[in-house]
């Protein structure tokens, strides 16, 4: 069972038992050089031809060659070219991996999903993290160290934003009373969580709609994926949550 089995992206992208293919941005073999990001749209158009289920754009702020991976993501701006991506495409499934909640306040990236959402309807998987550029931290004056703590609490702030009418929020990131998100998403955006973002697997199998975690050996990948689903399993008996 699965809460999302209406919603269309997940529904490409996820089924028990099944394997399926996305594709990260940018579609080219850069390697260790900057991306020159040409012909992309004309290379979604044919992943999505060729029926590869979604498609993942990272969310990184500045270039540092320090970090060990001179690519500044798929150099622009994550949400700004996920929607000018999915304006031209249909149904491929636009993913993020991850939003770095520490490093955006969860009530504008409440109003940015739910607006992509309504304007491409269905299409959204929303990947969260809690960061490890620390070039990015240091550029906004967050302290790295506080990453694991600004997750959880940017985490359930977005939950109740997005989802909920009207909702009660007391946190230290600001307060919603008598007030609402507008728009709300045509339905429920699956949200999964990235890593570890600085908590346990308890925490994700509880609170996250899916897993997304690094390439690994496939033995220990193996004993990774066992180890969520029976703890998926105690949290919510019988639910289906997805490993990326």
């Amino acid at each position: 069972m699965t809460a999302f089995q209406h919603h269309k992206a997940y529904r490409r992208m996820y089924k028990e038992n099944e394997l399926t293919l996305g594709l990260h941005m940018p579609l080219e073999n850069y390697q260790y050089a900057t991306p020159t990001m040409e012909k992309q749209v004309e290379l979604t158009q044919l992943a999505e031809q060729y029926g590869f289920t979604s498609l993942w754009f990272r969310d990184v702020l500045l270039q540092d060659p320090s970090f060990g991976d001179p690519a500044t993501g798929q150099i622009y701006d994550m949400l700004i070219y996920l929607t000018y991506l999915a304006s031209q495409t249909k149904e491929i499934a636009l993913s993020t991996s991850a939003i770095v909640l520490p490093l955006r306040h969860p009530l504008r990236v409440a109003k940015e999903m739910a607006t992509i959402d309504q304007l491409f309807p269905e299409r959204l998987i929303m990947g969260v993290s809690s960061g490890d550029r620390q070039a990015d931290f240091r550029g906004l004056g967050i302290p790295h160290e506080e990453r694991g703590k600004r997750f959880t609490e940017a985490f359930h702030y977005l939950e109740a934003a997005l989802n909920q009418d009207f909702p009660s929020i007391q946190s230290t990131l600001g307060s919603v009373q008598g007030a609402n998100v507008v728009p709300k998403p045509t339905k429920r955006i699956p949200t999964m969580i990235t890593g570890y973002s600085q908590q346990n697997m308890e925490w994700f199998a509880q609170y996250g709609d899916g897993w997304m975690y690094y390439p690994r050996h496939p033995h220990f990948q193996a004993e990774a994926i066992t180890q969520w689903r029976k703890l998926v399993d105690i949290y919510h008996p019988g639910v289906f949550k997805p490993f990326t």
